[in-house]
């Protein structure tokens, strides 16, 4: 949450939070656009993992 006693007025309050609501957009958007990446690498790391358990038994 954000102290609005850390700023000089509430023009500079509201210009804080638009810039750290801008922040947290990008991130999530990155985000959205890396979740299909990390699926498909998380799916070949778990069928490597179901290969090599399945060999050493």
């Amino acid at each position: 949450m954000y102290d609005m006693n850390e700023y000089i007025s509430i023009e500079e309050f509201a210009e804080g939070c638009k810039i750290n609501a801008r922040r947290m957009t990008t991130l999530e958007r990155l985000k959205i656009l890396m979740f299909p990446q990390l699926q498909k690498q998380m799916k070949e790391e778990d069928f490597f993992l179901s290969h090599v358990l399945t060999k050493s038994q």
